[in-house]
């Protein structure tokens, strides 16, 4: 049987996004069989793939510290546990194989006598074939079977194929059929929650069992204790806590999705994690929630904070779930504003400030898997941002545009981030527009080239209403959401 790859392992392979893979299926470059590709037709339409390196680790190194900044580096290997649990398993395939093989070549070898036997129990009622043609038979079997011709061409994509199981675990989630791979010493939750994927779960430590999956099929490694006690039918219905296993082979499990109705309101107390000056009147608040409470949002969701004594605002996130436990939030400083001013001036690394949300519904429809354009203007670059790190995380976009509008005077603040997005991802383009009056046809000649599946645009009220006026989003699938110069929600 032909080996056939996922479009997802496939993509690994050659180094590019799901959604580059999906592009040329579609135009007919690439040829799929019950949605597999063959590793031949791979090397066809991928013929750069550079076997001699990881170029999907290196790809995925290069997004997450550029673009997140994010611990990747101590993630790429498991630990020696895990990693020896695959090597088993692959030695054990590997053995499989062989035996296999022997006993194709004994089945060709002893061809004669298996057919002799068969005429002899039929009572010679089928005429016996010639010793010359039972020769012909062996030598063509043979020829075959020896013929390493076309092995040799794709053997280089299967050893790396393999070397990419030992590294990465795969897991499909049922019944969805979504796919993402567990790098390191990741849990299944830490892998689904990085991969854009909002699963049920709670403490992440193994306590309130909210993170329940069933194992359908495959082998997982325990690598953390949980207190959380499973019942019998549990157990018989071979139940693992994601926040504490890792698959070691391919595994497919039937587990909760979050959608947004199902998302419960949280109030969580964080501590200040950093609180950085982006630019001279630009602040980056990084809050960091408890181990045993993160919240669970959308990316693009607002939540309302409570700092010093009972002062509140309402805030987009900056940050997408798969920041793990950090959540991010732009502030303009503006010393007249007593929020504000309180985070610049007396705000400091280790202090309480409670989270209370998420609301809205600015947030990404993975199902559409056309282009996706984000237009940020200002401080509506903070869910903006958001949103495009799930987006890289969901990775099935076609393209991803962002558009920023700045005054012709200024430099868009994070404006060395954006960039770095455009730099590791060839799919993502990024541009800014110096003034709204430019908008319109910047927006106009983008669309007519690559029609977008949805459009999210992030700003204050005045310029969302300028765009909504013009031509080029009449007739389109878009979002708004009023973010105020100060970096708050405004009310609508």
């Amino acid at each position: 049987m032909t080996h056939r790859l996922s479009v997802s392992r496939a993509a690994r392979l050659a180094g590019v996004s799901r959604a580059v893979l999906q592009a040329k299926i579609s135009r007919g470059d690439l040829i799929t069989f019950e949605g597999k590709v063959a590793p031949r037709d791979l090397m066809r339409v991928f013929p750069d793939i550079d076997l001699a390196s990881n170029t999907e680790l290196d790809r995925v190194t290069r997004i997450k510290e550029n673009a997140f900044g994010k611990r990747i580096r101590e993630r790429v290997l498991p630990n020696p546990e895990v990693l020896m649990s695959r090597l088993r398993i692959a030695t054990q395939a590997l053995a499989i194989s062989k035996i296999k093989l022997a006993r194709v070549e004994r089945i060709i070898n002893n061809l004669e006598v298996l057919y002799l036997e068969n005429t002899n129990k039929t009572n010679g009622a089928n005429e016996k074939l010639s010793e010359n043609a039972l020769k012909q038979i062996k030598e063509f079997l043979f020829e075959e079977f020896n013929d390493t011709g076309l092995d040799r061409e794709t053997a280089p994509v299967m050893a790396k194929d393999e070397l990419l199981k030992i590294m990465a675990g795969q897991v499909t989630l049922s019944p969805s059929g979504k796919e993402f791979f567990v790098s390191g010493n990741d849990s299944i939750l830490e892998a689904a929650l990085g991969a854009g994927i909002n699963l049920n779960w709670g403490c992440s430590n193994g306590n309130c069992g909210l993170c329940k999956a069933n194992l359908l099929s495959g082998e997982t490694e325990k690598i953390a204790h949980h207190d959380f006690t499973f019942s019998e039918a549990e157990k018989a219905s071979n139940t693992i806590l994601m926040c504490c296993h890792t698959p070691i082979t391919k595994i497919e499990i039937a587990a909760e999705e979050l959608g947004l109705s199902t998302i419960p309101r949280q109030n969580i107390k964080c501590k200040v994690k950093s609180i950085n000056h982006l630019e001279p009147d630009m602040i980056e608040l990084i809050l960091q929630t408890p181990r045993s409470k993160r919240l669970r949002f959308f990316a693009g969701q607002s939540v309302g904070l409570t700092a010093g004594k009972n002062l509140q605002r309402d805030i987009p996130v900056a940050s997408c779930p798969c920041d793990d436990r950090n959540i991010q939030f732009h502030i303009r400083q503006d010393d007249k504003d007593e929020f504000a001013s309180y985070i610049s001036h007396t705000l400091k690394p280790g202090d309480t400030i409670s989270i209370d949300g998420p609301t809205g519904e600015f947030i990404y429809d993975e199902e559409l898997t056309g282009a996706a354009v984000f237009i940020a203007i200002d401080t509506g670059f903070a869910p903006i941002q958001g949103l495009i790190e799930h987006t890289m995380a969901v990775d099935n976009a076609a393209s991803i545009e962002l558009l920023r509008i700045q005054a012709p005077s200024q430099k868009p603040y994070l404006d060395n981030r954006c960039r770095s997005w455009a730099d590791a991802l060839d799919e993502l383009t990024y541009a800014v527009i110096p003034d709204m009056g430019a908008t319109d046809s910047a927006i106009r000649q983008l669309l007519q080239n690559k029609p977008a599946a949805q459009i999210f645009v992030a700003g204050p009220t005045s310029s969302l209403e300028t765009l909504k006026t013009g031509q080029s989003l009449s007739k389109q699938n878009v979002k708004y959401l009023a973010v105020a110069p100060s970096g708050y929600l405004e009310s609508n």
